[in-house]
């Protein structure tokens, strides 16, 4: 039976600047909210291992239930009726997402190191499998839905009389996402791509297992151009962490417009009981009902 990687707490972990190249003390470990790179509000961190030798890479910034409120506050303002990304063409949203898969291109080599390092799998040269192979799926990806962003289209319907009779497809909201440990980097863009192309905003929580290369794809959001808000990128744990957080939240800026999680069956339905409970429906108008993605 499979059992996914988890450290031996028995064995000393040791700190090295340099790991497989990459200078761990300029990684960037903080949460994304708003365009900005800020640390938790109750100051938590946690380690993220390598996990081919156990060693301790860095630690990362944890976010908590007040972390999860200004990434919903964030991300529900960018959807404003008036904001630059609801005011934004179709096609300047397939150019940023071109923007994207053009900085991940010139970014991949450092990309599929880090997501070596930090998800223990092959880089996977000379036509193997390996990071390198989810890196150009991942540029693919964007580049696809980017021709997509420009092209969604209403529908004009026959109907008797006087009548115009039209659809017209709009952005459902605020789009929350639950990135699984083994693809960090293909998962996330799985699901930021059709949600951006749509001109929804997203907050993402990475795998407690696996942060980095989500904050350096955070990273490459902003200098490509997309409005504050728009990208938001959460670190930290499931049950009892930002995970949880996201699946119950009923603030204010109720954000679980659309909720998309890729999980093994026993998380799947730890985070349903959380979108369906009571609390969480009784929060919820007609305008807002969860759409749930697997």
């Amino acid at each position: 039976m499979y059992t996914p990687y988890s450290p031996n707490p028995t064995k000393k972990q040791k700190h090295q600047t340099v790991i497989a190249g990459i200078d761990t003390t300029q990684l960037e470990t903080r949460l994304f909210i708003n365009n900005e790179f800020v640390p938790s509000i109750k100051e938590k961190k946690f380690e993220t291992v390598n996990p081919a030798t156990e060693e301790v890479i860095c630690e990362v910034w944890e976010a908590g239930v007040e972390d999860v409120d200004r990434a919903a506050k964030a991300a529900r303002e960018a959807f404003e009726i008036g904001s630059p990304w609801r005011s934004m063409n179709a096609t300047d949203r397939r150019d940023l997402l071109n923007k994207l898969a053009d900085l991940i291109t010139r970014d991949r080599d450092y990309l599929s190191k880090l997501e070596s390092l930090d998800v223990g799998k092959p880089l996977g040269r000379g036509g193997k499998y390996g990071s390198t192979v989810d890196l150009h799926l991942a540029i693919q990806h964007l580049r696809y839905f980017a021709g997509y962003a420009d092209k969604l289209l209403g529908a004009q319907i026959p109907v008797d009389g006087s009548i115009l009779c039209y659809t017209r497809k709009e952005p459902i909201g605020v789009c929350a996402a639950i990135v699984p440990w083994n693809f960090p980097i293909l998962m996330m863009i799985w699901k930021l791509c059709p949600a951006l192309a749509a001109g929804c905003t997203t907050i993402v929580k990475s795998s407690e297992k696996t942060p980095l290369t989500a904050l350096h794809i955070a990273k490459l959001c902003k200098e490509a151009g997309f409005p504050a808000g728009v990208v938001n990128v959460l670190s930290g744990y499931g049950a009892g962490g930002a995970g949880e957080a996201l699946a119950r939240h009923p603030g204010e800026y109720f954000l679980v417009c659309c909720f998309v999680f890729w999980s093994s069956t026993s998380k799947s339905t730890i985070i349903l009981h959380c979108i369906i409970s009571p609390k969480t429906l009784t929060r919820l108008d007609s305008l807002a009902v969860p759409r749930l993605a697997t």
